[in-house]
């Protein structure tokens, strides 16, 4: 197995903070950067927002480079590339750079977490500037919808926070109240440095404690990372209208999340949504494209959190009853048509999948990252795979039975016509 050249390996600062490493010896590339348990789902209805127009100003400028032409710069003048994002659970920086630059990026994302400038005539700015990102997606009426469907298949927990539930609440944030965000949940004992590249964990983590050793983590504050949910949402059927000729499905199961699942549950569910949805050959293709011609394209995924997630499909239509029937005959010979032969099958499929995806530094950083953000530590490939490959067919009828079930299930349906 190729990764198996990638040595792996994790330690801890003693302020808290998780050193993750992936060494590669032929890797003339690193990709390097900081991972925080921080997101939507930790704001409230009046800094909602906040830690999306945080993640913005971070790439603003620090008090070394106090622009963001001359952080950019920083990266870019080298052929670099640096960005961030945020999602409901989550937020990280990622660095993409030559490998001799792997200590130096390491010193800016330091100084970008931990001495931003913050500057008020910026901020004032970036709100409108994130405003028009939400413009610019609200033009896409589907992209709404997922979003709609969360907030009530998850009512009122934060796995159903978003941003764009009301895009303008950034407009009341203010540097105060947006650095006293940053110093509750930027802090270290939430947070990896990830770091792919030819250098030794022992090096990396030398220069981690070089640059940031001063991060401490706020002993006052009192984070909820895990909330009661209920995934019992009663065959859940919600319609909403859309001015288009095609009509958007979403079709899927809630779950507690890691809260609820064991390893081999969350593996199970994960090779369900592959079988449904990966590819030409995935199942709801072969029902609803070749065999039907009803879709163009499908996607299942089994996203989760600590506390809360599901598992769904999403495609759209102009044929709503045809397609919804179908997948739900897909859904009920999932038990049958999962055998010894294309269980085998699926496993080669996800192995080499997941090869495939961490050949580059940057897959391997993007893997590690979002294992830390799951498990709060090191998850190898070949753990994974082993996992994965020790899973039966009983193991899979059991998910299936037991996770799969209609008191679970939500349905979205967003067109032109109501068709339950």
């Amino acid at each position: 197995m190729k990764s198996m050249l990638t040595k792996y390996k994790s330690s801890r600062m003693e302020n808290g903070l998780t050193i993750i490493s992936a060494e590669s010896d032929n890797s003339d590339v690193a990709a390097l950067g900081i991972w925080i348990k921080s997101g939507y789902r930790h704001e409230s209805s009046e800094n909602l927002g906040f830690s999306h127009l945080l993640e913005h100003m971070l790439l603003e400028g620090t008090k070394r480079w106090p622009s963001r032409i001359e952080l950019a710069g920083q990266v870019e003048r080298l052929g670099g590339y640096k960005n961030g994002h945020t999602d409901n659970h989550r937020m990280w920086f990622p660095i993409i750079i030559g490998r001799d630059q792997t200590e130096a990026m390491i010193d800016l994302m330091s100084d970008t977490i931990l001495n931003p400038l913050m500057d008020p005539e910026v901020l004032e700015k970036e709100k409108q500037a994130t405003l028009e990102e939400y413009a610019g997606n609200s033009n896409d009426a589907f992209a709404f919808s997922g979003i709609k469907l969360k907030n009530k298949v998850f009512f009122q927990h934060p796995a159903s926070y978003h941003t764009w539930n009301d895009p303008k609440n950034v407009l009341r944030a203010t540097v105060e109240s947006l650095d006293a965000y940053r110093q509750k949940f930027l802090v270290p004992n939430r947070s990896a440095l990830v770091v792919a590249s030819s250098y030794s964990h022992s090096q990396i983590v030398d220069w981690a404690h070089k640059y940031f050793a001063t991060w401490m983590e706020n002993q006052d504050s009192i984070i909820m990372d895990k909330v009661p949910f209920s995934p019992i949402v009663k065959d859940l059927k919600y319609y909403e209208y859309r001015k288009s000729d095609q009509t958007q499905i979403i079709y899927g199961f809630a779950n507690a999340g890691l809260s609820e699942l064991s390893q081999k549950e969350i593996l199970s569910l994960e090779l369900i949504a592959i079988y449904l949805g990966a590819g030409s050959i995935s199942a709801l293709i072969q029902k609803l494209r070749v065999k039907l011609g009803l879709i163009y394209g499908a996607w299942a995924g089994f996203p989760y959190q600590l506390d809360a997630g599901d598992l769904e499909i999403k495609t759209k239509t102009i044929h709503p009853v045809e397609v919804l029937r179908g997948v739900e005959e897909v859904f009920e010979n999932i038990p049958t048509a999962i055998d010894e032969k294309l269980l085998g099958d699926l496993k080669i499929q996800i192995k080499n999948t997941l090869l495939r995806n961490i050949e580059t530094s940057n897959g391997k950083f993007n893997f590690l990252g979002d294992k830390f953000i799951d498990y709060d530590r090191l998850i190898t490939p070949e753990e994974v795979i082993e996992s994965m490959n020790a899973l039966t067919v009983d193991d899979i009828r059991n998910a299936n039975r037991k996770y799969l079930t209609p008191d679970r299930r939500f349905i979205g349906i967003f067109g032109p016509k109501d068709v339950f």
